[in-house]
Parts: C-alpha cells; structure tokens; sequence
C-alpha cells in the first residue's frame, strides 16, 4: 500500500513546474503515477498551484502555441496539441485566431526552408510537398495557395 505524502506531491508538482509548462491535465496526470500523490490530494494540490500563479493553462498555452510555430508547423498541428492537452476551447481560440501570427507567411517559411529557397516545378515534387505541408498541419486552402500562386 503507498503512502500518500502531501508535501512530497507538492514538491514533485513545483518540481516539473520548475522544468517546462504544463496543463493541469498533463500534471495532474503526471502526478497520478507518482505513488506519494492520491488523487484527493491532486485535485487541492492543482488548485492550489493555480492560486499560486505556478500553473497557469494561458501560459502553457502560449508556450505550445509559440513552441509549434517555431517548429514549423501549422494550424492543425498545434491545435491537436492543445486538444490533447485538454486546453479550454478559449484558449485555444484566442492564441491560435491571434492578429499576430500570419498562417500564410508560416507557410512560405517552411517551403522556403525545404526547398532551399525554390518551389519546385515538377508535378511530383510538388505533390510530395504538399504531402509533407499536411503532415505538418497545414490547411489545405494554404497549400494550394502557397504552391500555386
């Protein structure tokens, strides 16, 4: 039987909080399989935390949102993220809907950067791109703008 240690559950949640971001669903989740945590002491502990200012779900979402675009990829991308992070639709709508980031000039930079400056002319490799700009999580409508000008 493990004990539950209210502190030591605390501690681990600063802890991770310390390290990156987090949701409270990934914490609280992260929390569970830790064996000093029970989940009557997970629920106060969050709020708690959130009281705190040490758990903030805007800026995990910021982080994600500002994480993403540097990586490259797009709407559907980081939307999926944030989804499985379970971030309130809120939250999501205000940082991904935001007058600050131009989903087209992403894009661009992302072809620009694998195509070496290039689009490419051929049909195949165009098509291959297009392929990869949707695994990506790009749109559909902006691939085809962005390929086709």
């Amino acid at each position: 039987m493990p004990l539950f240690n209210p502190k030591s559950c605390q501690s681990t949640a600063i802890g991770l909080l310390a390290r990156r971001e987090h949701s409270r669903y990934e914490l609280a989740n992260k929390l569970r399989l830790r064996e000093h945590c029970g989940d009557e002491d997970i629920e106060s502990l969050l709020n708690s935390l959130e009281e705190k200012d040490y758990l903030s779900e805007e800026r995990y979402t910021e982080m994600i949102v500002r994480s993403g675009l540097n990586k490259g990829y797009g709407r559907y991308k980081i939307l999926n993220k944030l989804y499985q992070s379970k971030v309130t639709n809120l939250l999501i709508e205000r940082y991904l809907n935001s007058d600050q980031i131009n989903w087209y000039e992403q894009i661009h930079k992302v072809c620009m950067k694998k195509c070496a400056g290039q689009l490419p002319h051929d049909y195949n490799k165009r098509a291959k791109l297009a392929r990869f700009l949707k695994s990506r999580g790009f749109e559909n409508e902006l691939i085809q703008l962005e390929l086709n000008p």
